[in-house]
C-alpha cells in the first residue's frame, strides 16, 4: 500500500477523516461465498421504482426484512431505492453524474471532475466494481405515515454539502432521522458510505475495508469481502 494511502487510512482509524481512500477498498481480497440473489418481497416495503425488480444477496434481503419489522411499532417502513444494479445502469448513472458535475463546476479540470464523480458513483475497472454490482450494497431511507420519506436533509441522489452522512447544518429532526437509520443499519452489521447518508454495504469490498479500519482490527485477522461481482438475469 502506498505511503499516502496508508497515511489516510490511519487518519480514518484515528477519527480525523471519515472517507477511506478508494485504493484501500480496491485492495480488499474477495472470497466469493456464492450466496444467491433473491428478490425483496414488496409487501410491507416502500419501493421507490415500482418498475424495478429489487433484488440482492440473500443475507442482505433477510437483514432488511428484519430491520423493517423493528420499525413497525413506530408505524415506519423501509423505503428501498436500489440494491443490485447492473453494469450498464452503473455506467449510465456515472455519465449522468459526470454531466451534472460539469455543470456545477464549469471551471474545474477533468481530473477534479473525475474526483467528484468518484465520490458519487463508483467507476467499474475490470473486476473492481461498485457495491451494487455485488448485490451487497443498498440505498434506502425510512418512510412514515402515508409512505412519506422522513426528512434526512437531502433527497436521494441529491448531492450537496448535506449529502455527507456527518455534516453541519442539519435540523435536530433531520439528525435524529439519520441517527435512527444509522443505528438500525449498524446493528445489522452494515457499514455506511460517509459521502452518502443513504448508502450502506454488507459483504462487499467497502464493507470489509471499513470493518478492517477499527482500532480492534489491528489485533484480528483481516476481513475479506464475501461478495464479488455477480450478474443477474432480468
Amino acid at each position: 500500500m502506498k505511503i499516502k494511502v496508508l497515511f489516510n487510512v490511519i487518519l480514518v482509524r484515528l477519527g480525523f477523516r471519515k472517507l477511506l481512500p478508494k485504493e484501500a477498498i480496491r485492495n480488499v481480497i474477495v472470497k466469493e461465498c456464492s450466496e444467491k440473489i433473491i428478490s425483496l418481497p414488496e409487501t410491507d416495503f416502500v419501493i421507490s421504482n415500482k418498475n424495478q425488480n429489487i433484488c440482492g444477496r440473500k443475507t442482505v434481503i433477510e437483514k432488511i426484512i428484519d430491520i423493517n419489522e423493528q420499525l413497525k411499532p413506530q408505524n415506519y417502513k423501509i423505503c428501498v431505492f436500489e440494491i443490485y444494479r447492473d453494469e450498464a445502469t452503473q455506467n449510465n448513472l456515472r455519465l449522468q453524474e459526470y454531466n451534472n458535475a460539469k455543470k456545477e463546476y464549469p471551471n474545474y479540470s477533468e481530473i477534479d471532475i473525475e474526483k467528484i464523480v468518484d465520490t458519487r458513483v463508483a467507476k467499474i475497472r475490470n473486476n473492481n466494481v461498485g457495491g451494487h454490482q455485488t448485490g451487497g450494497a443498498i440505498d434506502l431511507t425510512i418512510c412514515g405515515i402515508g409512505e412519506k420519506e422522513l426528512d434526512m436533509g437531502t433527497k436521494y441522489l441529491e448531492f450537496n454539502d448535506k449529502t455527507k452522512t456527518y455534516c453541519k447544518g442539519l435540523t435536530q429532526e433531520q439528525q435524529n432521522n439519520r441517527n435512527l437509520l444509522l443505528k438500525l443499519m449498524k446493528n445489522a452489521n452494515f457499514v455506511n458510505y460517509p459521502y452518502e447518508w443513504w448508502h450502506f454495504s454488507y459483504g462487499d469490498t467497502m464493507w470489509a475495508a471499513y470493518k478492517n479500519n477499527t482500532f480492534l482490527s489491528i489485533f484480528k485477522k483481516k476481513k475479506k469481502a464475501i461478495y464479488g461481482k455477480i450478474n443477474v438475469e432480468n
